[in-house]
C-alpha cells in the first residue's frame, strides 16, 4: 500500500492544488512513456520476426523471446510500482473538488460519474489485457506460425 505523508500532521501545510496538478501531469507522462517503450519493443520485435527470426533456429527464437519476456517483465514492474503513486494522486485529485472550467468537456464528464478512480482502473485493466494479448500473439508468431517464403528480388 502506498503511504502518504500528511504534512499537516508534521507541522507543515497540506499538498497544494498546484502540486497535485503537477504530479498528475508527471504521472500521465510516466504512463505515456511506458506505453511508448512498450510500442517500441513490440514494433522492433515484429520487424525482427519478419526479417530475421522467421528463418532463425529454435535457439535464436527462444533467446529472442526470452529477451522480449524480460522487457515485458520490466515494464510490468514499472507499471506496478507507479500504481500506488497514481492511486494516491487520483484520490487527492478527487478530494480537491476542482470545478471544471467552461469548455472542459472531459473533466465535466469525469466529475459526473464520480471521480477518476473508476477510469483509472478501467485503463489499467485494458492496459494489462492488451499486453497479455500481444505477448501471446508474439509467442504464437515466434514458435508456431509458418512464415511464407519470400522471393529474392533480382
Amino acid at each position: 500500500m502506498a503511504r502518504r505523508v500528511d504534512r499537516q500532521k508534521h507541522g507543515g501545510e497540506g499538498v497544494s492544488k498546484a502540486e497535485i496538478i503537477e504530479l498528475r501531469w508527471l504521472g500521465a507522462g510516466f504512463v505515456l512513456s511506458l506505453f511508448s517503450v512498450f510500442f517500441g519493443i513490440v514494433s522492433a520485435y515484429i520487424a525482427g520476426l519478419y526479417f530475421v527470426l522467421s528463418k532463425a533456429t529454435l535457439a535464436l527464437r527462444v533467446l529472442a523471446f526470452f529477451v522480449l519476456t524480460m522487457g515485458f517483465l520490466f515494464l510490468g514492474g514499472m507499471a506496478i510500482s507507479v500504481t500506488d503513486i497514481i492511486e494516491v494522486l487520483t484520490a487527492d485529485w478527487d478530494n480537491l473538488k476542482i470545478s471544471p472550467a467552461k469548455g472542459q468537456v472531459v473533466h465535466a464528464f469525469v466529475s459526473q460519474i464520480g471521480g477518476t478512480m473508476q477510469l483509472y482502473f478501467v485503463g489499467a485493466v485494458l492496459g494489462w489485457a492488451v499486453a497479455f494479448i500481444v505477448y501471446v500473439a508474439l509467442g504464437y508468431l515466434t514458435f508456431f506460425y509458418r512464415w511464407p517464403q519470400r522471393q529474392a528480388m533480382g
